[in-house]
């Protein structure tokens, strides 16, 4: 069924004639999914990686980055206010320097947003951190770090550990090659938000507080080859942090606190199958104070609740397992889901990205999961997001999907994944880089009727 032969009906009725109305991205002027436009001086993996910056009230950019590594520039795109985006790109200067330049700039696996961040006494909004390189202030020597970019055009270098200089910059992955540096970046939901940092090759993470510009070393009690892998900073009732390292060929999932007493401890080891921690998100999912922390391992994709690893009492223990967890840490578990025109999310790709997002402004966040190697629409690895609501009694069932009803083989949809602030909920960003396509999905069945606004509704 096509959008242009639904004459009278709804689109919020398709789903009783057997079609999703969520499908439907082309067939209409105020579309209930928007594709962003992939810009000229995006020539490789466009939609890759993505990340968000908001300031908590009527700003919201997304940063859309192309393949990491050097060489690959990354586009912002405003979505503006309630659901009417941008969709050409409003900067194409993020991570766009080369060995030539005064700037140098290493395209991270995955960028990171900071709602407002305070730089050597001087605040700016929207700034997205981009990747590691080194930077030129015209006065002093260059500065070797973490380079970002804000949306009044600031560019700052974040400090990082010595043993990052040393290691990974001064390292194997020379800033005067054009191999990728393997780097990933995370942040919290708030706007002035805390950040982490992994480099799996080098088994290095560290950390900022919020508004801060001084790195603190996370190192793991044990050694592990790919400690790094992947990261996430955790919201603690009260306002602390607590910081995710995964391990995943080991399968292990290491979580420090941060303390203004005690410093960075260590507070225990989650452990589950090899590819345990492949990928992490945080966000608030049962709408208590806090954040939970959501793990993949390929297969399944597992929650913990926030409030029992604050619980944790500071360990040196090596022992990775989730029996160290109070009782109802594990909060639930879940594999691979399927609608009509959809089937297989593809060995070891479920969870591919991870968001939490609250998708229907009720307080607590559905669990947003990437499987961009699903069949669509007989496409095969055309890719899905797929949303669990992780609430009653049946917190792993699957809630809904989302694909574009334009999908083609190869689009490999749900390979990265974002939140949006919009009209007091949260929007859906999803990148199909397997043909440069970004989608923002604007709906929601999880909504009333009466709150859906003119892209759910008409």
């Amino acid at each position: 069924m096509r959008f242009h032969q639904l004459t009278a009906l709804g689109l919020l009725s398709l789903s009783t004639l057997g079609c999703d109305w969520r499908e439907f991205d082309v067939y209409s002027e105020d579309v209930p999914v928007v594709l962003l436009e992939k810009p000229d001086s995006m020539s490789r993996g466009f939609g890759v990686s993505l990340a968000v910056a908001a300031n908590g009230s009527d700003k919201l950019t997304v940063l859309v980055g192309g393949s990491p590594g050097e060489h690959s520039p990354a586009g912002s795109f405003s979505l503006g206010v309630a659901q009417s985006p941008i969709t050409d790109a409003t900067d194409t200067g993020s991570c766009s320097g080369d060995v030539q330049s005064a700037n140098i700039c290493f395209l991270a696996d995955t960028p990171a947003g900071l709602g407002r961040a305070q730089i050597t006494g001087e605040i700016s909004e929207l700034c997205f951190v981009l990747g590691i390189g080194l930077a030129d202030d015209g006065a002093r020597d260059r500065d070797r770090g973490l380079i970002a970019r804000c949306e009044d055009g600031t560019e700052y270098t974040l400090p990082v550990p010595s043993s990052v200089v040393s290691e990974l910059i001064k390292g194997p992955m020379t800033l005067n090659s054009n191999i990728p540096v393997p780097l990933v970046l995370s942040s919290d939901a708030d706007v002035e938000a805390a950040l982490v940092a992994g480099a799996k090759d080098q088994g290095l993470a560290w950390f900022y507080r919020p508004m801060s510009m001084t790195p603190v070393e996370l190192v793991a009690p044990a050694t592990e080859v790919d400690f790094g892998a992947a990261v996430a900073a955790i919201r603690l009732p009260g306002g602390g942090r607590a910081f995710a390292v995964a391990a995943p060929e080991s399968g292990h999932v290491w979580v420090f606190r941060s303390d203004d007493a005690a410093g960075v401890v260590p507070v225990g080891c989650l452990g589950g199958p090899s590819g345990f921690g492949q990928t992490l998100a945080s966000g608030a999912v049962d709408g208590v104070a806090g954040d939970e922390l959501v793990v993949a391992d390929g297969e399944f994709v597992y929650v913990f609740s926030g409030a029992a690893i604050n619980q944790m009492a500071p360990s040196g223990a090596v022992e990775c397992s989730t029996a160290a967890l109070p009782a109802g840490g594990l909060i639930t578990s879940f594999g691979c889901g399927s609608r009509i025109n959809t089937s297989g999310c593809g060995s070891s790709e479920f969870g591919a990205a991870l968001a939490v997002g609250d998708l229907d402004g009720d307080g607590d966040g559905e669990v947003i999961v990437g499987a961009p190697k699903m069949t669509v629409l007989g496409e095969s690895r055309a890719g899905a997001v797929l949303v669990y609501d992780v609430e009653g009694s049946a917190k792993h069932q699957l809630t809904e999907h989302r694909v574009l009803s334009s999908a083609e083989s190869g689009d490999l949809l749900g390979a990265s994944l974002a939140m949006g602030r919009s009209d007091n909920r949260n929007v859906i960003i999803a990148g199909a880089p397997g043909n440069h396509k970004v989608a923002v999905f604007y709906c929601t069945s999880l909504l009333p009727g009466s709150e859906q606004g003119s892209r759910c509704s008409n």
